[in-house]
């Protein structure tokens, strides 16, 4: 929890950047993660009275029949995502320093109507199934985790596409 807010304090309130990336160590980023990240701050984040709080980049069930260029709401998840500074003051009043800061963003997420936006196409791949946070110790859920859930390994051109947003 510390590290995630001292890097997002560090950020907004020292660099002063519009917006931010947040990729664990325990996750494998796609060839376009960074200007996907860039593309949707440009699309989504960056348009005054936006309620969406956050842009993320795993989705389990991601296949290569995945349109890079949809995503839908869901809960907020912390296996990399990016937000704008605009989002900064309300992330930090959610903020603890325990365990469980997500669960408290994304209770609170909810509660204040903001929206998370994930991609259909996973930019990230997990990596780290066993760990302080996750243990996956199912072998099929192991295998969607390794196996199933696609990530492209293609650059996915960005220029003159809007993001399609969909019901999940």
């Amino acid at each position: 929890s510390a590290n995630v807010k001292f890097l997002l304090e560090f950020a907004f309130e020292y660099m002063l950047a519009d917006g931010a990336i947040l990729l664990e160590s325990d996750l494998i980023p796609s060839v376009d993660f960074y200007r996907y990240h860039q593309w949707t701050y440009r699309n989504l984040l960056n348009i005054n009275n936006s309620k969406i709080l956050s842009i993320h980049s795993f989705n389990l069930y991601s296949t290569n029949l995945s349109d890079p260029y949809t995503l839908f709401s869901r809960r907020f998840d912390s296996w990399g995502w990016s937000t704008a500074r605009t989002r900064w003051h309300w992330f930090k009043n959610q903020w603890t320093k325990y365990k469980n800061w997500d669960r408290i963003v994304t209770r609170k997420a909810k509660q204040d109507q903001w929206i998370c936006m994930l991609p259909k196409l996973s930019r990230t791949r997990m990596i780290g199934l066993k760990g302080i946070n996750v243990n996956v110790y199912n072998e099929s859920e192991k295998k969607q985790f390794e196996e199933v859930m696609y990530m492209s390994n293609k650059v996915i051109e960005y220029n003159g596409k809007k993001p399609k947003i969909v019901s999940f």
